[in-house]
């Protein structure tokens, strides 16, 4: 045993392979839902592993630490006396009649030719949004069944729920028949949806704020829709060759100057949001900042830069560039909050002139 052992750890990506798997069975114990091979050989009445040799070495060595190579003894002392042994005393194994029985399934397993393929990003997501709506959500569950890190999880879901604003009526009023059902279906690209909402200035001119696995519209929504639907259009008609997975900066900011622009009302709220502060906040700042036209025509915003009367702190024809979601979030958010909340807005200030310097240093 301490041969093959020996053999797993032989390289630091083997060993570090091996550790993952040891510290695997520890946290969550033998899975019988991926079993050991055996054959058994008739001439001498002996079982031989087929598939799962380094699983079984893991179960052994956890058992008896002491015969584990000198070299990685003191990983396994740890990861045994971490794991309740009797767990690991017996584990089923599947027995193949005979070795040439077990060939095929060993191939499929670990065969450059095996039929078996990995999931596209598209089908690893959507099987992540089945477990987040089959969990109502229990991130903690998620993370245990998935193996993913946090963030990745938070991401995974995030995109898909952009992705399915397609399904908004306001988004699906604006396209066709066909490109409703190219946008809506599984053979979408997303990962060009995910690009695109991964450049901070995309959620900072079309007022997308993150928290966790939600996802904010802090502009005005139907601005919003109409740009998503633009973008969509573009995606599953392909006629913009600049919306790809390899999208670049460059390339983004004369993609975001040909799509609609996304507006932000004036008084930092979006539709079907409540304003912070609801007592004359929205006539305050028409009347000192605005022209108004006359009854039944459009009105014009005019922003008095450096207005003492204003009503927010920040208007919100200013944006920020930047990569921090921290900064970015409290920036939107003193765009919101009335200046009457002045101990809210003063803490909030400090806050933000705090990581902003973190950030700049």
């Amino acid at each position: 045993m301490t041969d093959y052992a020996e053999d797993f750890t032989s390289d630091k990506a083997d060993r570090d392979d091996f550790f993952e798997l040891v510290n695997s069975i520890v946290t969550d114990g033998f899975v019988p839902y991926d079993p050991i091979i055996v054959w058994k050989n008739e001439e001498n009445q002996k079982y031989y592993v087929a598939e799962g040799n380094r699983r079984l070495v893991a179960l052994k060595l956890l058992r008896m630490p002491q015969k584990a190579p000198k070299s990685i003894r003191s990983f396994i002392r740890k990861a045994s006396n971490k794991i309740n042994l009797t767990t690991i005393e017996k584990v089923p194994v599947n027995v193949a009649p005979t070795f040439e029985e077990a060939e095929w399934y060993i191939n499929q397993r670990n065969s450059s030719s095996s039929l078996q393929r990995r999931w596209t990003r598209v089908q690893q997501q959507r099987w992540i949004m089945t477990l987040y709506e089959k969990y109502s959500g229990d991130i903690e569950k998620l993370l245990s069944i998935t193996k993913l890190t946090k963030s990745e999880l938070e991401g995974f879901i995030r995109i898909l729920k952009i992705k399915d604003f397609v399904k908004n009526e306001k988004v699906k009023d604006l396209l066709t028949k066909e490109e409703y059902e190219a946008a809506n279906s599984y053979k979408f690209p997303i990962t060009i949806l995910e690009r695109f909402f991964n450049f901070s200035e995309v959620k900072e001119k079309w007022g997308l704020e993150y928290d966790g696995v939600d996802v904010n519209i802090l502009s005005n929504k139907d601005s919003f829709y109409n740009a998503f639907a633009a973008l969509l259009k573009r995606i599953v008609n392909d006629d913009d060759d600049r919306i790809n997975t390899r999208l670049t900066k460059d390339d983004l900011d004369e993609l975001l100057k040909s799509l609609p622009v996304v507006l932000f009302d004036e008084n930092g709220t979006t539709e079907d949001q409540s304003p912070v502060d609801m007592k004359g906040a929205e006539s305050n700042e028409t009347n000192n900042n605005s022209d108004t036209k006359e009854e039944g025509t459009s009105t014009t915003t005019k922003y008095l830069k450096g207005n003492p009367d204003r009503n927010k702190l920040i208007l919100s024809i200013y944006h920020l560039n930047t990569s921090s979601t921290r900064l970015l979030g409290l920036f939107n958010e003193l765009k919101r909050i009335s200046l009457s909340y002045s101990n809210a807005v003063s803490a909030s200030l400090r806050i933000f002139l705090d990581l902003a310097v973190l950030n700049y240093i």
